[in-house]
């Protein structure tokens, strides 16, 4: 009798329960195994596709890994590990129909450690002769080779038959012919999936007894002369249980045929309760100073006793000195499946480079109990970044370190925030779920100039500008609340009011401590200055800016169009344009003179002229990993995109700092604008948000550098995201509201 229920899946619906599943096919031109409810051949990443158009209703479908045509193959396994310590009791419905008769279906047990990529040998070895990590295989067969060859009687249709492991090289067992019976129904005898199905049970316990029953009168039920195989002893002829196995059918068809279909899997122990396997929840993350990070731990199934998991750290990051723990050990109470403890990175790291943290499941202490470690996933590697290294302008509302979108309305005034998440990276539907109104303000002449960290704690604050009356103000972020988004700017203070003509032109870092801080330009004078954020009254707001240094002036036709680091030294420089002759230049930051500001950008560079005004520089930020901020500009006439990579070999006159210059894709249309280049999906590579202004559609470019040489693979994944009225406008530059 089955114990305790660990997995279960219909197929009978237009998607799968959990996004586990691997897939491929046997032959080069067979169909991929499908949902034949589904509609459509794309998939969440972990799930498994449809047809162009679905077959059957929702809650009538099948698992489809064959249809009847030749030469057909395909495979699917569910790619978690699964403890094998109370044995396994299997259940599921087969259905092979329709065809000439061929070849079958098999069910097999692979290495929990191994995620093949191909099944094994189509036809006659059903998928699961050669494929890779293979413990035990149950063909299922109709034609009749599973039975031959490797120690086969010869050619056997219509049988059960087991095979061994890879290591065993796949050696027949035992099999069982159905004398009398058949698996399939073909097309000459009326065979559809309502009259073919067959339930069958394979039980294996924890000491290796293999029983295989299979319901030959479709009776629902298992009776004693349905067992078609009985007690037979795998270990002695197979090698001792893996630890842990994966699971998976396949199937194939050859110059015969059938539909070949899987319904109604339960997936059980053997007898007694499952004790689950525990991995880490993710393998990396990256921090910020006063950043943290929850460890998270989780089972592969609920468990049914008190779970302590203790944990082991090194690296080279010091506790106390570089982190602090909530705590060393989790605890995962009854019917539950994770836990957690918290990390956070300190400040003391400054001017130095990152530092890590290595955690593992510490097994050796004796601690460890009620769960057994699961062969993956079983470290986590925390990057712990150094002050004067983070790109503090991303708008990065709650510390995930993913971009969020701050929007406002032109027409009412009001204010959202979109948080990013990327759960769902296939169809991009799911980057931006969490949607929260924020307080209005219905004055209009108050604009968001930008999203900021000003208080070093590694959440995106809003700066806004009053440009009738000069009046600045700081929305300090704070996550307490995300229920509604109510709670997440509660801590507002206005900073001191300056004369109109000066304007927020960019909200960076521009000495390396890590807090924003506000360039500005006087747009009648062309004088320049530098307001330092410091945090050390956060009270009021008095002292965000306590330090204010004038700058080199400019003349007006020279415009900041971005700050970002393109040398680097992880201080934030100035990018200029020439909007009258279309020259360039670079003001590189320098923080050997902090007094007077005197000397903060005495190293300023023309870099190559691009005469045609309608070239615009976009933003900057570093697309290829070089932890060094590229330009990207846009074609306001033909929406033509490039990018120019920043190299800091040559820094003497700045003539080689962007001599890597790149053509991207160009917009969809003309209504298209790039709004932001930042990072979007936690991978620290800075994606490409666009909006079209006309219809409000938005859309997301994810950064990817396969491709460095030429630019063309730099941003390969496109996918549109929420809509939002024309009315809204994305504000995440200053540039954008000067």
């Amino acid at each position: 009798m089955a114990g305790q229920n660990i997995f279960a899946e219909s197929f009978r619906n237009s998607d799968v329960d959990q996004f586990q599943w691997l897939f491929g096919t046997s032959f080069e031109d067979s169909q991929s195994p499908i949902l034949t409810a589904r509609s459509g051949t794309s998939f969440t990443p972990g799930g498994i596709p449809g047809s162009s158009s679905a077959i059957d209703t929702s809650g009538n479908g099948a698992l489809r890994l064959t249809n009847s045509s030749q030469q057909q193959g395909a495979f699917v396994i569910y790619d978690r590990p699964i403890n094998s310590s109370s044995g396994l009791s299997v259940e599921f419905t087969l259905h092979s129909y329709g065809g000439t008769g061929a070849d079958g279906i098999s069910f097999f047990l692979v290495q929990g450690d191994q995620s093949p990529t191909s099944a094994g040998d189509p036809g006659g070895g059903l998928g699961y002769v050669n494929l890779q990590g293979a413990y035990l295989g149950i063909g299922y067969d109709e034609f009749g080779n599973f039975s031959n060859g490797r120690g086969g009687p010869g050619v056997r249709s219509q049988a059960v038959v087991v095979r061994g492991s890879q290591t065993n090289s796949y050696n027949y067992l035992t099999g069982t012919s159905l004398t009398g019976n058949r698996l399939d129904v073909p097309a000459s005898q009326n065979g559809t999936r309502e009259n073919s199905g067959r339930r069958t049970a394979i039980n294996l316990s924890a000491a290796g007894i293999l029983t295989v029953d299979l319901d030959l009168d479709r009776s629902g039920t298992f009776e004693a002369n349905e067992r078609v195989i009985s007690n037979y002893n795998v270990v002695s002829t197979n090698g001792a249980l893996p630890s842990t196995f994966k699971f998976g059918f396949a199937a194939s068809t050859g110059a015969l045929t059938n539909f070949h279909e899987i319904r109604d899997l339960s997936v059980n122990t053997f007898s007694g309760a499952y004790v689950p396997l525990v991995s880490f929840a993710d393998d990396s993350q990256s921090i910020q100073p006063n950043g943290s990070t929850a460890i998270t731990v989780e089972l592969d199934a609920p468990t049914t006793q008190t779970v302590t998991i203790p944990l082991s750290f090194s690296g080279n990051a010091v506790r106390g000195t570089d982190y602090e723990l909530s705590g060393t050990s989790i605890t995962i109470q009854p019917g539950q499946t994770t836990g957690s403890v918290t990390l956070r990175g300190l400040n003391n790291t400054s001017g130095s480079t990152a530092k890590g943290v290595n955690v593992t499941i510490d097994r050796a202490s004796g601690n460890f109990t009620g769960a057994a470690l699961s062969p993956q996933d079983n470290q986590f590697n925390i990057v712990l970044t150094p002050l004067g290294s983070i790109d503090t302008s991303q708008p990065d509302m709650n510390g995930d370190q993913r971009i969020d979108l701050v929007w406002r309305s032109l027409e009412t005034g009001q204010n959202a925030i979109w948080l990013a998440d990327s759960s769902d990276q296939a169809s991009g539907r799911n980057f931006y779920v969490r949607k929260y109104f924020i307080d209005s303000i219905s004055d209009r002449n108050w604009q968001i100039v930008g999203s900021l960290d000003v208080n070093l704690d590694s959440k995106g604050d809003i700066a806004w500008r009053n440009t009738a009356t000069g009046e600045t103000a700081i929305w300090l972020a704070d996550t307490t609340d995300q229920a509604d988004g109510t709670n997440l700017f509660a801590r507002k203070y206005f900073v001191e009011t300056v004369d109109t003509n000066w304007q927020i032109v960019e909200a960076t870092d521009v000495n390396g401590d890590n807090r924003s801080d506000f360039v500005w330009r006087n747009r009648a004078t062309g004088q320049n200055a530098i307001w330092l954020a410091d945090s050390s009254n956060q009270a009021n707001g008095t002292t965000l800016f306590g330090r204010k240094y004038f700058i080199d002036s400019a003349i007006l036709d020279w415009q900041v169009v971005a700050s970002r680091d393109v040398n680097g030294d992880n201080k934030d420089d100035i990018v200029w344009r020439n909007r009258a002759t279309g020259q360039n230049a670079i003001w590189l930051a320098d923080a050997a003179e902090q007094g007077d500001g005197s000397n903060r950008f005495a190293r300023q560079y023309l870099i190559d002229t691009l005469a045609d005004s309608n070239w615009q520089i976009v933003d900057v930020a570093d697309a290829n990993g070089d932890n060094r901020a590229d330009i990207m500009w846009q074609n306001r006439s033909t929406r033509q995109t490039a990018f120019w990579l920043a190299d800091a070999s040559n820094q003497a006159n700045g003539t080689t700092l962007f001599a890597r210059q790149y053509f991207l894709d160009f917009a969809p249309d003309s209504n298209w604008e790039v709004v932001a280049v930042r990072n979007a999906n936690g991978d620290f590579k800075p994606d490409i948000v666009w909006r079209n202004q006309a219809t409000g559609q938005d859309a997301i470019w994810l950064a990817d550098v396969a491709n460095q040489e030429n630019g063309s693979n730099l941003f390969t994944n496109r996918y549109f995201i929420d809509s939002a009225p024309t009315d809204w406008r994305i504000r995440v530059r200053s540039a954008q509201a000067a």
